[in-house]
């Protein structure tokens, strides 16, 4: 699935020594999150670069919330520590995991990255609506749809599915979705804060949501062709990729 997603990005066959590096990249998104401790985290910051930070002014002045969408590249944890440093602390939601053990460590953590976590459950998206409508910031790892309930997109060449989550919470509040890249750089990490979504246009919410979540699909795919090696994207993703596994 490493390799061929990395084709699907670059149209062309990953060599194994690229995806030796897809895997090291995964391998230190998990050893930066054991090794992270509130009292450990200077190095993260002190290390970190941002552009397009100027993205966020506009949205955290016009209060109504702000959405960040992520795929899952380099150490997306670490968006947490920037959006404090931004001052749009984030409320982020982790998959419900059957393991309760599991499901504790991650929500401890994020908490170390200073990211709140609520369960994805029955009921957490009034929690997300009131989170945005006080002003609140999510931040939504966004390039799987893990419901298999998503909107149909084009991404990468093939129809998918993306989750309908922030288009459905932007219909709501009215918040900008925001798409977010983080990469490893050298010891550290670099964030780049893309301008918001457009506004939709379409005549209903079917349509509304249709277009935000293209939007979404299309900006994932400028990040993810920055450093594919760091899409940390190991499942199938496509119809076409269960066919083949």
């Amino acid at each position: 699935m490493a390799a061929r997603h990395f084709e699907r990005v670059t149209g062309r066959p990953a060599s194994s020594r690229e995806v030796r590096a897809i895997f090291g990249s995964y391998g230190r998104y998990y050893a930066e999150l054991f090794w992270a401790r509130p009292g450990k985290l200077e190095p993260f910051v002190d290390h970190m670069t941002i552009e397009g930070e100027e993205n966020l002014d506009e949205p955290k002045a016009n209060g109504k919330g702000i959405i960040l969408v992520l795929p899952h590249t380099g150490n997306w944890e670490v968006a947490g520590l920037e959006a404090v440093r931004q001052d749009v602390p984030v409320l982020a939601v982790a998959e419900n995991l059957p393991n309760r053990y599991i499901r504790e460590w991650f929500v401890k953590a994020r908490a170390a990255h200073d990211i709140e976590i609520a369960i994805a459950r029955k009921g957490v998206t009034a929690e997300l609506v009131k989170r945005l409508q006080n002003g609140g910031t999510l931040a939504l790892p966004s390039d799987r749809d893990l419901s298999g309930r998503g909107v149909k997109v084009n991404f990468f060449g093939e129809e998918t599915t993306l989750p309908l989550g922030p288009g459905l919470l932007a219909e709501r509040t009215g918040s900008p979705i925001i798409p977010v890249g983080v990469y490893f750089r050298g010891r550290g990490h670099h964030l780049v804060v893309h301008p918001p979504l457009p506004d939709a246009t379409g005549a209903d919410v079917e349509q509304r949501l249709r277009e935000r979540t293209q939007g979404m699909a299309e900006a994932f795919e400028k990040i993810i062709r920055l450093a594919p090696e760091q899409w940390h994207m190991l499942q199938p993703n496509w119809p076409s990729d269960r066919a083949a596994r």
